[in-house]
C-alpha cells in the first residue's frame, strides 16, 4: 500500500460530505421535505443536513459528517482511493446564511357561532361535556371557520391571547390536521387555570391529553361520591373496597355522556351459562346469544318449530328455548365434534333438542318450520364469490322449509350479502336491524317471511 502523509489524511478528514457533494456531484442531491435537509437521488433513505453536514443512511444504519466516510461507506471507495480523491481539496465550503424571516403578527382564526362539531368530535374521544363547557367559558377553546378546527388558546398573565393550536376534527386517510397559528409564542402554550387550593401541575404533550386528564379527574370524584352514596343507601351492606370485593359495579359512559351500568361477579358464582361445557373456535358466547334472543323476543312465538342450520355447539338454540319455549327444535351442522358437544350442552341445560350431523342444504323434513335462528358461518378462507353463493343458497333454502309466515333471526358479519338477498327476494322483509359489534361489523337481522 502506498504511503500517504499524515497531513494529507488530516486534510481529507476535514472536508465535509455536503461540501464534496455540492461541489462535485450536485446533480446527485435533491431537496427533501424537511428544512435544511437533502437526499440522494440514488439512495432514497440517505439524508444529509445542509448546515451541519451530518448524514445518515437509514437502510444501512450508518452515518457521519466527513466526505472521507461518505466515499468509503456510501460510494464503496477504499481508504486510499478516498484520500487520493480528497487530498488536493480544502475545507472551503461555508454553509449558506439562514435568512431571518420577519415574524408574522398573531391573529386568532375566525370563530364559529357555536362549537357543535368540535364538541361532537371531542366527546367521541371520551372528553366530558362539563370539561368542554369549562374550557369554552374560560375562553381557551372554540371552533374556527371555515374548516371547523378545534382552537386551543394560550393566554398570558393579563389574559391576552398569545398562542393558538389548531386541531382538525376530520381525519382524512388516517391523517389529522395539526398546526400552530402563525405568530404564536410557545412560552404561552394552552393551559387550564388551576382552581383555588390546587397544589399540583400536570404537563402533557397534546392539548387533548389535558382535557382527557380533566375528564378522568372528574370521573374519579364522581366514583368516590357514588361509592359513598351506595354505602349510605345500603346501610353499609355494600362497601366500596379497592381490593377485597365480591361484586364490581361498572359505569360505562356513552357518547351522550350518560352511563350504562354493568355488574360483574367475582366470588359469587353465576350458574346462568354453566351448561356451556363444549365450544369450538367459531362458537358464540352464551351471553351474546341470550342478548340476541332478548332483542328478538317480540318476534318469537311460543310452541314454535325452529331450526338452526349452522348450530355449532347449540348455544343459540338453547338460549332461544330459555327465552321463549318452543315445541320442536332442530340443529344441523357439518362438523361432527360440534354436534357431539351440542348434545352434551343441551343435556346440561335440561333441553331436548334434535341435533343432526348433516349439511343444511341436504336436510329434508316432513313439516315446515316457524323460525330459523342462526349464527351464520364466518368468512374464514371463503372468497367473496363463495360467500355470495352461500347466502343465495341459504335464502332459497329458507323458502322451502319455512311456513308461509315465518321469522329468521340471523347474526352475521356480512351485512352486504344479506341486504343483497333482501333486495332480490320480495318474500323477505327486514323487521329489525341491530349493530351488535361496530368494530367487527357484526349485525343482528330479524327478517319476516310472508308468501
Amino acid at each position: 500500500m502506498p504511503w500517504i502523509p499524515e497531513e494529507e489524511i488530516k486534510r481529507a478528514r476535514e472536508i465535509t460530505a455536503i461540501e464534496y457533494l455540492k461541489k462535485y456531484q450536485p446533480n446527485r442531491l435533491k431537496k427533501s421535505s424537511a428544512r435544511n435537509e437533502w437526499e440522494l437521488t440514488d439512495h432514497d433513505s440517505f439524508k444529509i443536513n445542509e448546515q451541519t453536514s451530518q448524514w445518515h443512511w437509514k437502510s444501512r444504519d450508518i452515518g457521519g459528517t466527513s466526505a472521507l466516510n461518505f466515499l468509503i461507506h456510501v460510494d464503496g471507495c477504499s481508504f486510499l482511493e478516498a484520500v487520493q480523491m480528497l487530498k488536493d481539496e480544502y475545507p472551503t465550503y461555508i454553509p449558506p446564511p439562514v435568512e431571518a424571516k420577519p415574524k408574522k403578527p398573531f391573529v386568532l382564526p375566525t370563530a364559529s357561532p357555536d362549537c357543535r362539531r368540535v364538541f361532537r368530535y371531542l366527546k367521541e374521544r371520551g372528553i366530558s361535556g362539563e370539561v368542554l363547557q369549562r374550557c369554552v367559558h374560560l375562553g381557551i377553546l372554540y371552533e374556527s371557520l371555515p374548516y371547523h378546527n378545534a382552537v386551543f388558546i394560550g393566554r398570558d398573565e393579563n389574559q391576552v391571547a398569545r398562542y393558538a393550536f389548531l386541531r382538525g376534527i376530520y381525519d382524512a386517510s388516517g391523517k389529522s390536521f395539526k398546526m400552530e397559528q402563525a405568530g404564536s409564542e410557545k412560552a404561552y402554550a394552552f393551559c387550564v387555570p388551576a382552581k383555588s387550593g390546587c397544589r399540583r401541575v400536570a404537563v402533557y404533550e397534546a392539548c387533548v391529553d389535558v382535557l382527557a386528564h380533566m375528564t378522568l379527574e372528574q370521573r374519579s370524584r364522581f366514583v368516590k361520591k357514588l361509592g359513598s352514596a351506595i354505602e349510605q343507601l345500603s346501610d353499609g351492606k355494600l362497601v366500596n373496597s379497592p381490593g377485597d370485593y365480591e361484586v364490581e359495579l361498572r359505569l360505562i359512559a356513552n357518547r351522550e355522556g350518560k352511563f350504562f351500568p354493568a355488574l360483574r361477579f367475582y366470588t359469587l358464582p353465576d350458574h346462568r351459562f354453566a351448561y356451556r361445557k363444549h365450544a369450538i373456535a367459531a362458537s358464540m358466547h352464551p351471553s351474546l346469544a341470550a342478548l340476541i334472543m332478548e332483542l328478538a323476543a317480540p318476534y318469537l312465538k311460543e310452541n314454535a318449530q325452529i331450526i338452526d342450520p349452522f348450530c355449532g355447539v347449540g348455544t343459540i338454540l338453547i338460549e332461544r328455548d330459555i327465552r321463549v319455549p318452543a315445541r320442536e327444535k332442530y340443529g344441523t351442522d357439518i362438523f361432527g365434534e360440534a354436534i357431539d358437544g351440542a348434545r352434551e350442552n343441551a343435556a346440561l341445560a335440561g333441553e331436548q333438542i334434535n341435533f343432526i350431523h348433516r349439511d343444511f342444504f341436504d336436510f329434508r323434513h316432513d313439516y315446515l318450520f316457524d323460525e330459523i335462528v342462526t349464527n351464520m358461518p364466518v368468512r374464514g378462507k371463503m372468497t367473496r364469490e363463495q360467500l355470495d353463493r352461500l347466502y343465495e343458497k341459504f335464502f332459497r333454502k329458507a323458502l322451502t322449509i319455512l311456513e308461509k309466515e315465518a321469522v329468521i333471526v340471523m347474526y352475521t358479519g356480512e351485512i352486504g350479502f344479506v341486504k343483497k338477498q333482501l333486495r332480490l327476494h320480495r318474500e323477505f322483509s327486514l323487521l329489525e336491524e341491530y349493530c351488535m359489534q361496530s368494530k367487527t361489523g357484526c349485525y343482528l337481522f330479524i327478517i319476516g317471511v310472508k308468501r
